[in-house]
């Protein structure tokens, strides 16, 4: 391996100690990765301009936003949006499900309301909001799965 011309040999010596290998690595005059290559410049974020982050879901009209499309049959447009909105939510329950386990979160309430999960012979049963929660994406992941609720061959 040759050395480059902006980097110092490197002296094996000062590699005994942490401290003389960590100088080593950080103090070399090359920027970015150790075979001298630069990273590849950040990619620009556009979802931050301005233009993006001063607009509003309230500044829209939501009948507009969920219209359907001439050229899109209903079904399809209501298989890919029911989907795509099953997916978000699966995500968005993901960031928080650290702070609402078994533990803190003992039964599934919103105000004073305590829902109980209704399995297929209709027995209710409580359960922790966790447990709710999973009870409820296994269902509804059951039922966007299903070939015959959301077929996933065109025209049918």
């Amino acid at each position: 391996m040759e050395n480059s011309e902006e980097d110092p040999p490197v002296d094996f010596e000062s590699l005994e100690s942490p401290h003389g290998l960590l100088w080593t690595l950080f103090n070399r005059k090359g920027k970015g990765k150790p075979n001298g290559k630069k990273p590849p410049p950040e990619e620009k974020k556009h979802y931050l301009d301005a233009e993006h982050t001063k607009v509003r879901v309230v500044d829209f009209d939501l009948k507009e936003l969920v219209v359907l499309p001439r050229e899109i049959d209903l079904n399809e447009w209501l298989a890919c949006n029911t989907t795509t909105f099953f997916n978000l939510i699966n995500l968005q329950y993901s960031t928080i499900s650290e702070f609402c386990t078994g533990d803190t979160c003992l039964a599934m309430t919103a105000c004073s309301t305590t829902y109980y999960w209704q399995d297929e012979k209709g027995k209710k049963t409580k359960c922790t909001a966790p447990q709710y929660v999973d009870f409820v994406m296994s269902s509804v992941q059951k039922l966007v799965t299903d070939e015959d609720i959301f077929p996933t061959k065109y025209g049918e």
